[in-house]
């Protein structure tokens, strides 16, 4: 999930607005939810989410338990382009050693060591 972050009380916010409407237009047709929330009247929400100034476009997944905010140019292209990164971005399920060595074949870190520590 994606939220954009504004205010109706901040100039800087007034040129982003037009971008985010059209973020939200292309990331509907890839099935990414995309939120907005006005700052000036959600000040708890915005503080919660860590943002301290704006405009700022933050993703929330695991529940609303991991949080980043994005720092890009807030413009449409960066944004959905932010969006498909983090849609691509997969989780590799390793259940045997050679799974693992396949991860690490493939890995985008091939010079990474081979310890591993697994949380459960």
């Amino acid at each position: 999930v994606l939220i954009g972050i504004s205010s109706s009380s901040c100039a800087k916010c007034a040129f982003v607005e037009s971008e985010y409407s059209l973020a939200m237009e292309s990331l509907s047709r890839l099935k990414v939810p995309f939120y907005r929330i006005d700052a000036s009247k959600d000040s708890e929400l915005v503080d919660e989410l860590g943002v301290k100034d704006l405009p700022k476009v933050v993703s929330v997944w695991e529940k609303g338990r991991k949080k980043r905010i994005f720092t890009g140019i807030q413009k449409k292209e960066a944004i959905v382009g932010y969006a498909l990164k983090l849609k691509s971005s997969s989780s590799h399920l390793i259940q045997e050693a050679h799974d693992l060595d396949k991860f690490f074949a493939d890995s985008v870190f091939p010079s990474f060591d081979k310890t591993v520590v697994l949380a459960i």
